[in-house]
């Protein structure tokens, strides 16, 4: 299970701008612009060793194949951070893991990497450096450095780099929501995949235990290093703000000036008008989490067009098999008869779970097996609306009510029919699948409607 992890502690040196005044606060574990191991340096010890790639200063006491394993997936993580930000890694991270404590014995560490060894956790220390303006208060990060202590369990060292490069690139974190979030999203990077690929600890506590709210998120009381199951929470915004179409293009800018510490952007002044759609979104990301779900498919389409279906008024849907719910083109009453007919096949790929997230240094970690060496599979057979044996494939229907942001309980359509609307509020349609295995669907429907009779 996931340790917890630490406050980082960021101090500072401030020069003052316009004015002849030097200001400097306290450093601890304060490693040298240059980006050299700085007091990661002194952690030597006979059963200790140093190893090194681009971006990664390694101090560790795991053998050489772990600790080259491990270097290969964090420049491979830190290279993906940067492109997330456009912004590469400007110096090296000290970076010291352990897995057996006892051979740490006697290494000078800071009080608090010392006390996240004892916890199992881990923790990153960095110090800022910069211009501030005395008249307005604006501070401009010049320099930064940050030294990154980390367990061997369970993504620690990831999650802990990511904080490292924000700090080394930023000057900052950013919020413990934003900081956190993050450092757990970045640790989970994979090229060209933002479908959901967490540990088991990680999937069975947002499944099964209470939800936090947004609310409950954001809170800017909240401390770093609370607990691994608040981190959860954290992720799960992330993800969802990260990587779903309708607040991607504001995550990162978000991020950047929060990190800046610039005061131009806040969650409020960014997502606030839209506070009712991500909650929605959010929870409805939470009711169907799944190993392999993606945010990008199962976004909300809040600008569909829905067309008040009265007595002999028809609308028409078209809709993709590898997405999640789409506007059925109608406005109906509770009541309401509806005839549908749906035109055209479309197929569910092969119902096979997703893998779960394990890093080099995870005991049940395995190779990646070779594209050449998969085994080549038969494509799915098309299936009308009616779906297959199995029920995948066939057309659903569900109401939203777009007042109060509610969605009613699933109901089977299929080709062809008549349905008695369950409620008032907007049709939306979907092709039934797991959720997380929408995106090997293929094929599209269109969908007729006609209403036949109203109360």
């Amino acid at each position: 299970m996931p340790a917890p992890r630490s406050a980082r502690r960021t101090f500072g040196l401030t020069f003052a701008a316009l004015a002849a005044l030097t200001c400097c606060g306290p450093a601890l574990a304060q490693p040298p612009a240059s980006g050299d191991a700085g007091n990661a340096g002194e952690a030597t010890g006979p059963a200790l060793n140093v190893f090194r790639s681009r971006n990664v200063i390694l101090t560790t006491d795991l053998p050489a194949e772990k600790s080259e394993a491990l270097l290969v997936e964090l420049e491979t993580m830190l290279d993906l951070v940067g492109r997330f930000f456009g912004a590469p890694l400007r110096k090296p991270i000290p970076l010291l893991v352990w897995k057996d404590t006892a051979k740490w014995q006697g290494v000078p560490l800071p009080p608090e990497a010392a006390a996240k060894m004892r916890e199992g956790g881990g923790v990153t220390i960095g110090s800022t450096m910069g211009l501030q303006n005395t008249f307005t208060g604006q501070f401009r990060a010049t320099d930064a450095s940050a030294t990154a202590y980390a367990s061997s369990r369970r993504g620690t060292p990831l999650h802990e780099s990511v904080h490292a490069y924000c700090m080394l690139t930023f000057g900052g974190t950013g919020p413990v929501w934003y900081s956190e979030g993050l450092a757990e999203l970045g640790s989970y990077f994979r090229q060209g995949d933002v479908s959901v690929r967490v540990s088991e600890p990680v999937m069975s506590h947002l499944q099964t235990s209470p939800r936090q709210t947004l609310r409950e998120i954001l809170d800017p009381n909240a401390v770093t290093g609370d607990s691994w199951e608040n981190y959860a929470w954290r992720w799960a915004l992330a993800h969802v703000l990260a990587y779903n179409p309708n607040y991607r293009d504001r995550y990162r800018p978000l991020g950047v000036s929060l990190m800046n510490e610039d005061g131009k952007l806040s969650f409020e002044s960014v997502y606030g008008p839209m506070a009712r759609e991500i909650t929605f979104e959010y929870d409805f990301f939470l009711d169907v989490l799944e190993q392999g779900v993606r945010p990008d498919l199962i976004a909300w389409d809040w600008k569909g067009r829905y067309r008040p279906l009265r007595e002999g008024r028809r609308a028409t849907a078209r809709l993709k098999a590898d997405a999640g719910w789409q506007p059925g083109a109608a406005e109906l009453t509770e009541g309401v008869v509806i005839e549908y007919a749906a035109e055209g096949e479309w197929s569910v790929g092969r119902d096979e779970p997703r893998p779960t997230h394990v890093t080099v240094l995870d005991d049940d970690y395995e190779e990646p097996k070779p594209e050449d060496d998969a085994e080549p599979t038969e494509p799915p057979p098309p299936v009308t609306a009616d779906g297959g044996e199995d029920g995948r494939g066939r057309l659903v229907g569900a109401i939203f009510d777009p007042n109060d942001y509610t969605l009613s309980e699933e109901f089977e359509l299929g080709a062809a029919g008549t349905f008695t609307a369950p409620a008032s509020g907007q049709l939306v349609l979907r092709c039934r699948d797991k959720w997380g295995q929408l995106d090997d669907n293929d094929g599209r429907l269109t969908v007729r409607l006609t209403a036949v009779k109203t109360e």
